[in-house]
Formats: structure tokens, sequence, C-alpha cells
């Protein structure tokens, strides 16, 4: 009968000779590389030795055959030891233990940027929820701080602001994009005006803070514009350029600047063209009628919509001139085709990818359907605007949000028209 002991001298001999044979060594380089006896190798692969006498030992034939946490495990086990989880648990501040932690966050650090940065291009995180993009993100940080490879934090920061901005967390969005900035010296400087720098003036205009800096990095992007030589980053400027203007309400000078992107975007031949023609039409018209000429902003409003019939795979994109079309058709009192333009909204718009695009439309929508007096449909609007209020809206908003449906449920619909606290969550969605 085997003993116990034979068992594991066996399990260990045959599962080390396996490791070695993997890594292209034999046992002389190992010892060396190891930093242990050529003999007491030998004795382990030929039985003389039934296993060894420390674990130390077994980490560091591991650490030189470059042995992965599951491969050391299992070579711990054939040696009759417990799992590294265990030994960290009772050794956390051993060396050995601790440089293993360092390649297991190195390990998991790298899976993590070849998922975000690697083969997907971004479209990894399109393709998750904001909430679990955003925990990624900021897992893949934290460990990218650990390890001290910091040439994974521009783009890292960059995307974390880009899931913070979907979420309607501005304001953390912004600092995301700030950081983006602070630690971009090497970057290359159209990949940062590209996105950094007019995600960071849309999210000051939504979010109705430090204005003051918002203009300095307006007057930052119009300063570096001149230089910019690669199209798709030119019409991502003259975009923040002319919103930021808008927001400011210096609306000469964003009809220039939608003006020149409408003009740089025909004459750009590619998908990124073709939506910044769409954008550039739109954000005239929603121009115009927050300059409340109605007849110039429905002109542009209606190319808007002749361009996406003639590029139908803009549909999606153009949710936002659908949201424009219902809010400058509600601000007319013509509810009914204001439906049919938030309904369409609706019916494009990933919701629980885009919650503060989704509160607007909600919102609107509900509003609409109120001032038909179809208060069911309204409640039912609101109920769903809740659920993105969290993150379409800032904590006073989502207050009155709640204040609203209870309102309904209370059978007092009737008065919400009149109301400051529903008017006010109207004008929010309506900046």
């Amino acid at each position: 009968m085997a003993h116990r002991g034979d068992t594991i001298a066996s399990a260990f001999a045959s599962q080390l000779k396996a490791y070695i044979a993997n890594a292209g060594v034999n046992a002389s380089e190992l010892a060396r590389q190891a930093g242990l006896p050529r003999r007491t190798v030998a004795n382990w692969l030929n039985g003389e030795a039934r296993r060894p006498r420390y674990w130390e030992d077994v980490l560091k034939i591991a650490r030189s055959l470059a042995l992965t946490t599951a491969q050391t495990d299992d070579l711990l086990h054939c040696a009759g030891f417990p799992s590294l989880v265990h030994l960290r648990r009772h050794s956390p501040h051993h060396p050995l233990l601790k440089e293993r932690t360092v390649q297991a966050l190195e390990g998991e650090l790298g899976g993590w940027v070849i998922a975000i940065l690697g083969e997907s291009e971004g479209r990894l995180l399109g393709d998750l929820p904001p909430t679990k993009a955003v925990y990624i993100l900021e897992h893949t940080l934290y460990l990218a701080e650990v390890l001290g490879r910091t040439e994974f934090n521009t783009r890292l920061r960059l995307e974390l602001g880009m899931c913070l901005y979907a979420l309607g967390r501005y304001r953390d969005a912004y600092q995301a994009f700030a950081a983006t900035l602070h630690c971009a010296s090497g970057y290359p400087l159209g990949e940062i005006v590209a996105q950094a720098l007019p995600m960071i003036l849309w999210t000051l205009a939504q979010s109705d803070f430090a204005a003051a800096e918002g203009d300095s990095y307006a007057g930052m992007l119009e300063r570096l514009y001149p230089d910019l030589e690669d199209e798709p980053v030119r019409l991502r400027g003259l975009n923040a350029l002319g919103m930021w203007a808008a927001y400011r309400r210096h609306y000469g000078d964003a009809e220039q600047y939608y003006t020149a992107l409408q003009v740089l975007a025909e004459g750009v031949a590619s998908p990124e063209g073709e939506r910044y023609g769409l954008i550039a039409l739109n954000n005239l018209g929603d121009l115009f009628a927050r300059c409340h000429d109605l007849a110039r902003a429905e002109n542009y409003f209606e190319q808007a919509s002749a361009y996406v019939e003639r590029y139908p795979a803009l549909l999606p994109a153009a949710v936002p001139l659908w949201v424009n079309r219902g809010i400058a058709q509600s601000s007319q009192g013509h509810y009914a085709a204001a439906l049919i333009y938030f309904d369409r909204a609706a019916s494009y718009c990933v919701m629980e990818k885009t919650p503060s695009l989704a509160f607007v439309i909600t919102v609107n929508r509900g509003d609409a359907l109120l001032h038909q007096r179809d208060m069911r449909g309204a409640a039912a609007a609101f109920e769903q605007a809740q659920d993105f209020s969290e993150a379409g809206a800032s904590p006073e908003i989502d207050v009155l949000v709640t204040g609203v449906i209870t309102a309904f449920k209370n059978g007092e619909g009737d008065h919400l028209l009149i109301d400051q606290g529903y008017n006010k969550v109207i004008a929010y969605t309506r900046r």
C-alpha cells in the first residue's frame, strides 16, 4: 500500500516535471534561478525527497517558472501546502507573498486594460451598463496607481469621465476630465482636444457650476483649434465651442460656430462627417428656438429631418433632434405633435445607457400628456422618469419629481401646471 507521503511526492514530482518541460528549462537552470541547491531540486524530481519542507521554496520555483496563480496553487497543493489565499491570510507581510500579490494585480490589470483599451477599441464599454463600466474603470485605475502604471491613466480617466457623464454624474465626470488633462502631458494633442476639452465644456454646461472655469477651457480650445489638422477633431472642437457659446447666451458666436461646423461637415466624406452634419442642423434649430425665432428653428429642424432620411444610419443619433422638435412643439402648445416626437425619441433612445437623456424624454412626454389632460399617462411617464432621475437630475430635481408623482397619486394632477416645483422640473430639462 502506498503511503500518503509517497503519493504527495509522486504528485509533486510529476507536476513539477510538467511545468519545467513547459518552461523549457532544465533542473540546474531552475535551481539557479530560484536560488535553491541543485541537489534539492533533483531530489524533488526523482522522488528522493518526498516534498519541499517549506512553502517558500515552492513559491520560489513558481516565480522562476512564471506560473500563474492557479498553477502556483496547484503546485502548492501537490506539495501538501495550502493555497496562496490561505497563506496570505496568515502571513500577509511575507515578501514572497507580497511579490505574488503584485504579480496577480499586474495580471489582473493587464486583463482589464486589454479588454477596455485593446482590440475592442472602447466598444466593450459601449456594451455594458454605465454603472458596470464605471466600476471596471475605477478598479483598473486603482490597480494602475498601485503598480505605478501611469501610461494608462490618461485613457482610463477619459473613458471614466465619458461613463460618468452618461450617468448624469456631472461633477464626478468633470473631475475625471480635468484629471485627464492633468496627466496628459505626453499624450497626442489632437486626442486631448478631440475628447477631453469638449467633454469638459459639455459637463459644465449640464451641471451649472464653474462657468468661469468653462470659459477658460473654451479659450484654451479656441486657441488650439487653428493648429488642428485632423478633421474629426476639428468637428468635435467646433461643436463644443458652439455649445458653450450658446450656454453662455452668446448666441451670435454660437451661430457662427455651428454654421462653420455645418460647412466643415459637408466636406468630410465619412460617417463622422454625416453625423456632425446632422448635429450642426439640429443645434442651429435649437439655437433659434431658444432665441424664440421659431420659424428659423423649424426650418433647420426640417433640414435635419430630411438629412436623417437621406442617411438612415443616423436614426439612433437623431434622438436629440426628436427631443428638440418635441420641446419646440410643446412651447407652441402643439402637444399632440410634441408627443409624436417624444415617442420617436423614446423608441430610438437606449434608456438604460443614457439615463440623463431618458430623463429629459420622459419628463417632457409626461408634460405633454398632462397638458392633454391624460392624467394616467402623465403619471406613468413621471414614474418612469423617476427611474432615471437619480442619474439624470440633481438631488433637488429628484425630490421635486417625487412630489409630482405624489400629486398624481393624491388626485391633484390638475394643479401641477401652476405648481412652481413642477415648472422647475420642466425648465431643468429644457436648459
